[in-house]
């Protein structure tokens, strides 16, 4: 049996002989490993990617056109997400399906979102606020019908389940406020990417007046081709922004590049936390251990151990039970993941 076989052997031993100590060394290791697991588990399943939620922003459609104040330059990245325009001297007149059809032969749907302030039954909130006509093919995905119709009328909404938890019914009304107005609820629609957030839909311009301000407001465009990147670019230099399904599923497109001094910051920063955490935990934890073993290891070395075979039984015990709580650690931060 090899030196180092024969030092995990004793460290297993130990471990299975001392349980208060193996359990305060696993804990002061595995917590900081189940933390940490926890956070990057949980980042990673709440930040959906543009092309995880194309169904719901996009539809069935091809591509989504987005106004702007302006008809100047717009600059974009690839997914449509980071959208930049420089100003010009006065707002400029809304566009029409016909000048957007001139740009970009399609069939043309509104659609427009902005947030309200709503009147429920513990107070008012802000409330999303979604119009596009639901019940048109070029629609399908965007949300999904739980309860109810969808609208079919100027005034009426669906809510998101959220808000029936808030104590919205069928049926009811909600009085909101910029701009002024009573809605019916005539449906239940949940979407599928926030199952938490407070929404209403309505048709385009039963709730929100018409919008050529940028804040999310256009048309959606079922198109005989793809939408390509060239076709964005195109748009973006009549002053309009434009998300594509073709660009933004394919791969090379969607790339955003080398990585932005933020981000790159807020990786460094994460990974020397959990370096100093990991560290500050895990030393005091071996050193309990090592104190508490000073005695047996006395007793080996005078059976004639050498200095090396000491450090091989040390190391050992930071690999049974350091190897023991970083596996019971991450699998348990991964857990809710699953």
């Amino acid at each position: 049996m090899s030196a180092f076989r024969a030092a995990l052997r004793i460290s297993r031993r130990d471990a299975l002989r001392a349980k208060g100590r193996t359990a305060l060394i696993m804990v002061m290791i595995g917590l900081p490993v189940l933390v940490i697991t926890a956070m990057f588990t949980g980042s990673a399943t709440t930040n959906v990617t543009m092309r995880e939620k194309l169904g719901s922003v996009l539809g069935a459609a091809d591509a989504r056109i987005v106004t702007r104040p302006f008809r100047t330059r717009v600059e974009q990245n690839p997914d449509g997400t980071g959208i930049g325009q420089p100003s010009a001297k006065r707002r400029e007149r809304p566009w029409t399906p016909g000048e957007i059809g001139a740009l970009l032969p399609g069939r043309l749907l509104r659609y427009q979102a902005n947030v309200v302030e709503a009147r429920l039954a513990d107070g008012f909130d802000r409330v999303d606020v979604m119009e596009a006509d639901l019940r048109d093919p070029m629609t399908g995905g965007m949300r999904r019908l739980v309860e109810g119709r969808f609208a079919t009328a100027p005034g009426e909404v669906t809510v998101s389940p959220e808000l029936v938890d808030r104590g919205v019914r069928i049926g009811d009304t909600i009085t909101v406020w910029r701009p002024d107005r009573t809605v019916r609820v005539v449906g239940v629609a949940e979407h599928p990417n926030r199952p938490g957030v407070l929404e209403m839909v309505a048709l385009p311009e039963g709730l929100l007046p018409h919008q050529n301000d940028g804040n999310d407001s256009g048309w959606l465009i079922d198109t005989a081709a793809p939408v390509q990147w060239s076709d964005v670019r195109r748009l973006n230099k009549a002053g309009l922004a434009v998300q594509s399904r073709a660009v933004i599923e394919s791969s090379d497109a969607v790339s955003s590049g080398p990585m932005d001094m933020h981000r790159l910051v807020q990786v460094g920063v994460s990974v020397l936390l959990v370096v100093t955490e990991t560290v500050l935990l895990a030393g005091p934890a071996f050193a309990v251990g090592l104190r508490r073993r000073r005695r047996e290891l006395a007793v080996i070395a005078a059976q004639g151990a050498s200095a090396r075979q000491l450090k091989a039984i040390v190391l050992a015990d930071g690999l049974v039970l350091g190897g023991a709580a970083a596996l019971l650690g991450g699998r348990s931060g991964s857990a809710p993941g699953c």
